[in-house]
């Protein structure tokens, strides 16, 4: 009998850590943003959703930048502007988010995905949208023959190189400066890779749509992963989606970051890859996506 009463205790204290710890997470990147943008307007509430697709954006779109007015709909800022936001963050990205990511169990998530999915072999992986490689020190080192870390940001890939310099990886670690969604840049860092990752870049594209189609076309056609690790709006916590799209336009501005996407929608609406799995943690907010080219996806097993 106590060990029934000791069992329900643990349970109940780790269900009210794991509801708080997503709570305070959500609460403190709102009240950062807020707080980096205490002069400007208040936003009005736009919902990115599937390809592209944006509701309540107009011309008279959300908060204001600093520096014009208006901030433009999701796809403009991140195509013209986001690039700035990541390198004013670079240097001080890791020390603002880490304990978040500890609080929500990232780290966890981030090992799990990388040593559940990459295959058995000596695999060549491309990370995109890497910012500063925090995943570096959660690749299962005799499954990665080299890694190529990716990103938009020079400053970030800086970070990202002393990041490697100091988990002293086992395996081959190069970089390039790339957009996500260029063929031709992601072409330039080598491939076809057998395993491509993306952790939390998703939100960080002009067009969800177009990244995919150029991260299909950049693992091998037979064989490729594509692994995602991604936070948006969930499919039934309406409480948590209020507070993302309450937020969605300062927090785009401050971090280069649409947080409110559909993330099911937009995996499952894609005609370049397939879906293999999907997982949902963080109340439907964080998504594990197990995908593949779709092109010649037929017949190839993936042990799920």
């Amino acid at each position: 009998m106590a060990s029934m009463k000791l069992n329900r205790v643990v349970i109940g204290a780790g269900l009210a850590a794991y509801v708080g710890g997503t709570f305070c997470a959500y609460s403190y990147f709102s009240s950062s943003s807020s707080s980096s943008s205490s002069s400007s307007s208040s936003p009005s509430p736009s919902h990115q959703v599937g390809v592209g697709h944006q509701v309540g954006v107009g011309s008279s779109h959300g908060a204001c930048c600093s520096c014009s007015g208006a901030v433009p709909a999701p796809g403009s800022f991140l195509r013209t502007s986001a690039a700035s936001v990541w390198s004013r963050n670079a240097s001080s990205y890791d020390s603002k988010i880490s304990m978040d990511e500890i609080i929500m169990g990232v780290p966890i998530l981030r090992w799990y995905m990388l040593w559940r999915y990459i295959p058995q072999g000596h695999n060549e992986v491309l990370e995109v949208c890497a910012g500063t490689n925090r995943n570096v020190a959660y690749y299962p080192s005799k499954r990665v023959k080299q890694l190529v870390v990716s990103d938009r940001s020079d400053a970030m890939i800086d970070v990202a190189k002393r990041k490697t310099e100091e988990s002293r990886a086992s395996f081959d670690v190069e970089y390039a400066v790339a957009q996500a969604d260029d063929a031709s840049a992601l072409r330039r860092t080598g491939g076809p890779f057998d395993v491509l990752v993306d952790t939390f870049g998703l939100c960080s594209v002009p067009d969800p749509q177009v990244a995919l189609r150029v991260w299909s076309q950049s693992v091998k056609q037979d064989t490729g992963l594509i692994l995602l690790l991604e936070h948006g709006r969930s499919s039934w916590a309406s409480w948590l989606n209020n507070q993302l799209d309450r937020d969605m336009d300062k927090h785009l501005r401050n971090w280069g970051c649409v947080w409110n996407r559909d993330i099911a929608e937009i995996v499952h609406a894609s005609e370049d890859v397939e879906v293999v799995s999907v997982q949902t943690f963080h109340f439907g907010t964080t998504y594990l996506v197990v995908a593949r080219p779709k092109a010649k996806a037929k017949g190839v097993a993936i042990n799920v």
